[in-house]
């Protein structure tokens, strides 16, 4: 039994878009980063924020930070003192594992995949009416199947990243388990 209305299905659709699109499908705390630094990520389905706790090393009896190194190990922009912006694209064109660049190509076409959900959750939003009369299948389903697609590359992103975890750590696939879930009951809503 469903625990949604079908009269509530279209406002849960439009709702789980967002949740989907804020709520980040990988964290990671890398404690051992190149040279000793650290590495905390959090992977949003569009960007990535990483916080670089850069070590100090003494060359020549002066103390350097090691942030040139990590600049080469992980993609991203600098935005402000530690604090990085990256995306999948770039993930995949930095990483040198194979394991990885395919995890941030899955990455990528969750992203596309929850990019698709929010548009068709803002469209819904402004007139579910005629949202429902262009799309050749009901909007709650299609919803779901674009939730359950985005789920699926960020579980395989997660497994992939899982393999080069030496590099990026481990991640923990917090809103895989979500957006999957959200998924599962707009798929299971009994649409009459």
């Amino acid at each position: 039994m469903p625990w949604v209305k079908s009269e509530y299905a279209p406002e849960l659709a439009v709702l789980s878009a967002w949740v989907a699109a804020l709520v980040p499908w990988s964290v990671t705390v890398h404690t051992n980063a190149p040279l000793g630094s650290v590495l905390f990520a959090i992977r949003f389905p569009l960007a990535e924020i990483q916080v670089r706790a850069a070590s100090t090393v003494t060359v020549d009896g002066q103390a350097v930070r090691v942030t040139d190194v990590l600049d080469q190990v992980y993609p991203g922009v600098g935005v402000w003192g530690d604090a990085y912006l990256a995306d999948p694209i770039s993930a995949a064109a930095t990483y040198e594992r194979v394991a990885l660049q395919v995890g941030s190509a899955a990455w990528a076409l969750g992203a596309v995949l929850i990019a698709l959900a929010v548009v068709l959750g803002v469209a819904m939003y402004r007139d579910e009416a005629a949202t429902a009369r262009r799309l050749p299948y009901d909007e709650v389903r299609v919803m779901g199947g674009l939730l359950a697609g985005a789920s699926l590359a960020f579980a395989a992103a997660s497994g992939l990243y899982y393999l080069g975890r030496d590099v990026v750590g481990v991640p923990v696939p917090i809103g895989v388990l979500l957006v999957g879930a959200l998924a599962v009951a707009l798929l299971r809503i009994d649409r009459v």
